[in-house]
């Protein structure tokens, strides 16, 4: 799930990873948005097509040697710069994903890069909210051995952590081609329109009028049977975003997918890489459905299926954690 800023809800994302870095995560949407600019300035499209078979050529290329952008950005920057990342005692996320960068001469790539660092970033916040990490050479292991390694140590296991799902990808190829005449100057693609139509409206109507009312004015319910869904029906290019929680505690999450069934759980991406450490973990029982914590009650409960689990107190957790032992 991609993270949105709502301040007048909680926050969705795990408290280890700093605002300011949930704030600026690209994201599939945006990562394909920056990198089809990028190529744009050197190819200058003259049609979706070549356009988006440029994108996915690039991809590829990217993707072709698992120990080059993946590997560098990814489990190379952690075993290089973890130990300095650690301050009494604590991991110093938001320094581990700058070092993490690892800056290359073409700007495509470096989208690519950045969307990595990230990615790697978010996941590892995701697995201290119950790992708890006392030292570097800690996250190192697991993070290997959640997104899967090789012989190079290379995160190429499938499914592929830092890949794109399909939806991003259907909703990114179509808007490019159904609004081509109004994304282009002259018959070739205008990076300004491109970058405004699918990304720049949707956070400036956000700024100036407010999450909520942008999805009053907006957005819609999907369907009776989706009443928690709300698509966008004008306004450019926007994502899905799904209501979760009670009327007191009610956020908004950006959906990665579709916004339905498993699209609809917020980092449920993460839980599937998270689920094979929760596994094997000593400070949690496994019951029929759920991952309980055997004595400590600040760690998370995990549904087995879909991820961790909110609870609207915690009496209410304490309560579960109980019954559920």
């Amino acid at each position: 799930m991609e993270p949105t800023n709502n301040n007048t809800a909680p926050e969705n994302a795990s408290p280890t990873l700093p605002k300011h870095l949930r704030d600026k995560i690209h994201g599939q949407t945006r990562t394909l948005v920056d990198m089809l600019i990028a190529l744009n300035k050197e190819r200058h499209f003259i049609s979706p097509d070549d356009a988006w078979n440029a994108l996915c050529a690039k991809l590829r290329s990217i993707r072709k040697d698992p120990n080059e952008v993946t590997w560098k950005c990814s489990v190379h920057g952690i075993r290089a710069f973890i130990n300095d990342c650690f301050i009494n005692g604590s991991h110093d996320i938001d320094n581990l994903e700058a070092k993490c960068t690892y800056l290359y001469e073409a700007e495509c790539t470096n989208v690519y890069a950045r969307y990595v660092a990230e990615k790697t970033a978010v996941l590892i916040s995701y697995l201290n909210e119950f790992r708890r990490y006392k030292n570097g050479d800690e996250i190192i292991a697991d993070f290997t051995k959640a997104t899967g390694g090789d012989v190079n140590d290379a995160p190429t296991t499938q499914p592929y952590y830092f890949g794109f799902g399909r939806y991003p990808e259907w909703f990114f190829r179509t808007y490019l081609m159904n609004h081509w005449d109004e994304i282009t100057t002259n018959h070739k693609l205008d990076n300004a329109k491109f970058r405004d139509l699918m990304i720049a409206r949707h956070e400036r109507d956000i700024k100036e009028y407010g999450l909520e009312k942008v999805l009053e004015m907006n957005y819609t319910p999907d369907s009776p049977c989706h009443p928690n869904l709300l698509i966008p029906h004008r306004g450019g290019a926007a994502p899905r975003y799904v209501i979760k929680g009670t009327r007191e505690t009610r956020r908004y999450i950006k959906s990665c997918g579709n916004g339905k069934g498993p699209d609809s759980i917020p980092e449920l991406w993460e839980f599937q890489f998270a689920k094979k450490l929760l596994a094997e973990d000593p400070k949690y029982t496994r019951s029929v459905e759920h991952f309980i914590p055997k004595d400590d009650y600040t760690l998370p409960v995990y549904h087995q299926w879909r991820g961790k689990v909110d609870f609207d107190s915690e009496e209410e957790k304490k309560a579960f954690i109980d019954k559920n032992r």
